[in-house]
């Protein structure tokens, strides 16, 4: 059960990151303009 916990918040960890990635990709892109 440990095991999958720890995958879970890896995987919420990585969708995080993604999630940021991705706002300062707008953000850069917005300041572009």
């Amino acid at each position: 059960v440990s095991k999958t916990r720890t995958q879970i918040v890896i995987q919420n960890d990585l969708r995080e990151t993604d999630y940021v990635k991705n706002q300062r990709v707008k953000w850069v892109k917005k300041k572009r303009k």
